[in-house]
This record gives C-alpha cells, sequence and structure tokens, in this order.
C-alpha cells in the first residue's frame, strides 16, 4: 500500500510537471515567435529607412546641383544683360529692330521714348520666356504690360510685386514639401508599425481563441468521465452490497447446517454405542450394529455433508474477502482518479477563464489599433493629393519658378537701366 502511494503521488507529480513544462514550452515558442517578427519588423524599418535616406540624399544633391546651376546662370544672364545694355547693343538693337522705320537711333530719342522702348523691349523678352517657358505667370504679365499704357514707374513695382510674390511662393512651395516629406515619412512608418500590430494582436486572438476552445473540449470530457466514474462507483457499490448480503447468508446458513450436521452426527453415535452395549447383554439376539461401519452409512453421509458445509462456508468466506478487497481497490483507484479529473476541471476552467480575459483585453487592443491605422490611413488619404498626386515634380517647379525670376529679374534690369 505505501508503494501504491508512492507511485499514486510520484505520477501525479509528474503529471503536474508535464503540465507545467507544457507551458513553460508554449510561452517560449510564443516569445520566440515574437522575437522573430520583432527581427523582421526591425530589418524592414532599417530597409525603409536606408531607402528615405538614399532618396533625402539624391534629392538634396540634386537641389544643390540646381542651385549651383542657377547661380552660375543668374551670374551669365547678368553679364548678358550687361552687355545688352551698353548703348551700342540698345542703339543697334532700336536702329533694326524696333524703330527701323525712324532714321534716328535710341540714344537719340527722348528720356520718356527711351523708357517706352525699354517697356517695349522688356514685355516682347517676358512674352518669349513665356512661351519658352510655357509660363502662364509671364504670358499674364507680359500681356498686362503691352494690353494699355502704363506709367514706367508702375511697370517697375508691378515687376517688383510679382518678384516678391513668386519669391514667396517659391518659399511657401519649398517650405510645403518638407512638410510633406515629414508627414509622409512618419505617417508611412505609423501605418507600417500599426499593420504589424494589428497582424500580431490578430495571431495572439486566433491562438487564444484556439486555446479556449480546446481548453473547453477538454473540460466537457472530464466532466463526462467523472459522471461515469460516479455511475460506475454507483452500481458496483450496489453490485457489493447485495453480493454482500448473499454471501452472508450463505456463510450463516453453511454455520448453521454444520453445527446441525453435527449435533446429528452425536446423536447417532451415541445411539449406535447404546446398542453395542444392548446386545452384549442378550447374547442370544443376532448382532446388528447398524449401519455406522459401512463406508455408505448415515454417519459417513452426515460427515459428507458436514464437509461440503465447511467447503462452502470457506470458500464463500474467500469470496467475500476478495470481493471486498478489489471493491476496496476499485473505490480507492475511482476515488483518486475522479479527484485528479476534478483537479484538473478546476485549473483548466481557471485557465480558461484567464484565457478568455486576455482575448478580451487583445481584442480591446486590437480594436484600438486598427481605429489609429484607419486615422493614419486617413490621414495618408489627405497628404496623397496634396504631396504625392502632383501633375509636375517639385523639382521641375522649383526649376520653373526659378527661370520665371530670373526673367522678371532681366526684365526688371531692363527697365531700370533706362530710368536711371
Amino acid at each position: 500500500m505505501h508503494l501504491s502511494d508512492t507511485i499514486k503521488k510520484s505520477t501525479s507529480d509528474r503529471d503536474g510537471k508535464a503540465v507545467s513544462k507544457g507551458k513553460k514550452a508554449a510561452a517560449s515558442a510564443k516569445a520566440k515567435g515574437e522575437l522573430e517578427k520583432t527581427k523582421k519588423e526591425k530589418i524592414a524599418d532599417t530597409k525603409l529607412k536606408s531607402e528615405i535616406e538614399t532618396t533625402f540624399k539624391a534629392k538634396s544633391a540634386t537641389f544643390d546641383q540646381n542651385q549651383k546651376v542657377r547661380h552660375d546662370e543668374l551670374e551669365a544672364i547678368s553679364k548678358a544683360i550687361e552687355i545688352m545694355s551698353s548703348p551700342e547693343v540698345s542703339g543697334s538693337y532700336s536702329k533694326h529692330v524696333n524703330l527701323a522705320q525712324q532714321p534716328t537711333s535710341l540714344l537719340q530719342l527722348s528720356r520718356s521714348q527711351q523708357r517706352e522702348a525699354a517697356r517695349k523691349q522688356a514685355a516682347e523678352f517676358l512674352s518669349k520666356r513665356a512661351g519658352a517657358l510655357n509660363s502662364q505667370v509671364l504670358a499674364s504679365f507680359a500681356a498686362q504690360m503691352t494690353a494699355k499704357p502704363q506709367s514706367f514707374a508702375k511697370v517697375i513695382d508691378m515687376i517688383e510685386s510679382l518678384l516678391e510674390r513668386l519669391k514667396e511662393e517659391a518659399a511657401a512651395e519649398a517650405e510645403h514639401k518638407a512638410w510633406c516629406d515629414e508627414q509622409l515619412k512618419a505617417n508611412k512608418l505609423k501605418r507600417n508599425k500599426k499593420e504589424a500590430q494589428s497582424k500580431q494582436l490578430q495571431a495572439e486572438i486566433d491562438g487564444l481563441s484556439a486555446n479556449i476552445e480546446d481548453m473547453g473540449a477538454t473540460i466537457d470530457k472530464l466532466v463526462k468521465e467523472q459522471a461515469s466514474l460516479t455511475k460506475a462507483m454507483k452500481e458496483a457499490t450496489e453490485q457489493r452490497q447485495a453480493e454482500h448480503n448473499e454471501n452472508k447468508a450463505t456463510i450463516a446458513d453453511a454455520a448453521a447446517g454444520i453445527e446441525a450436521v453435527r449435533k446429528a452426527i452425536t446423536i447417532l453415535k451415541e445411539f449406535y454405542s447404546s446398542q453395542s452395549s444392548f446386545l452384549q447383554q442378550v447374547p442370544e439376539m443376532a448382532e446388528y450394529k447398524g449401519m455406522q461401519s459401512s463406508k455408505g452409512g448415515i454417519i459417513g453421509m452426515l460427515e459428507v455433508i458436514e464437509t461440503d458445509f465447511t467447503r462452502l462456508k470457506a470458500e464463500t468466506e474467500a469470496a467475500e474477502k476478495t470481493a471486498a478487497e478489489e471493491y476496496s481497490s476499485f473505490m480507492e483507484d475511482s476515488k483518486a482518479s475522479k479527484l485528479q479529473k476534478h483537479e484538473a476541471e478546476v485549473q483548466l476552467r481557471l485557465d480558461k477563464d484567464q484565457a478568455e480575459f486576455e482575448r478580451g483585453q487583445t481584442q480591446k487592443d486590437l480594436r484600438a489599433t486598427e481605429k489609429e491605422l484607419a486615422k493614419a490611413n486617413k490621414y495618408f488619404g489627405y497628404l496623397k493629393p496634396n504631396c504625392l498626386e502632383v501633375h509636375v515634380s517639385w523639382e521641375e517647379r522649383v526649376a520653373r519658378r526659378k527661370e520665371e525670376i530670373a526673367a522678371l529679374k532681366q526684365a526688371y534690369s531692363i527697365l531700370d537701366k533706362k530710368s536711371a
């Protein structure tokens, strides 16, 4: 019994340790999966950061190169303006182009006529540059200069105002691009992060749901097994009680039979003993001693019956003892098994409740993450038409803006020299 108890205790400890080992193995596998996923996300984020830095360096290099080209271009234009503004060139231009019908040169005209010629020259220049650049701003301004006469000072003020406006637009455009680059980068990182979190949370929810379903099925199985054990124990108890009552009655009957047979044998032996004494007193009577000496005599038969009763009593007592031991062993094993299953059921219900709680919390986290992801996607929808869906690239817009400003500066230079 001690060894049996030790084996049962060791088996129970082993099962508990096996369950604990399984939980730790599952937790370790989950942690390893999360580590692997985090490593992949880190690699993706590092790659995205590298791509963004590469794009930024390329665009910065292009911007610096455009600035250098523009600076060199402005210097060349300034030098060309200086050459074109010399009396020899302007006089020749007025003589052979604008004033071909007049015998006098531009230098011989009055100051007001010179200014008018300069205005027309600047307007023509801006019109040509507008056509070359496909600039609506320069075309509109050139049209205003030629549509109706404007005072020389007013034309210069208009050019200065337009220059100032174009510079402000260029600065605002550059600021808008920097803002767009920053917002698009942050939005992409946020969307990628929330998408990864959403997938991770959904995977955790699926895993918890599967685990909860398995635990529910196991709980149902344990409940059925406990009910089956309870039923078997009840039936075994009823059967043992009936068997015990029957064996008890059989033993009592056998004992009574033994007692009765023994009394009968005693009576018969006393009778036969008295008959022997009587024959000795009356010698002439034929000697008859009865059937006590023969094997088939009544005493022999009674002795056989006594033996049968004795054997029946012994066998029934042995059977009762064996049945009682088997019943006790069965009940002990059944109670231990039922207790073990009950404890497993209670623990599983606790684990199931905990898993359901964790699933509920994870579902809340998922809803919050999906809400944040929806906000990020909505904000990306706002950024897309304002920062990505453009007909002309930012670099082309910057270059055109610079050329428009350069053209206006050149026209201003033409008028400024004539206003001196």
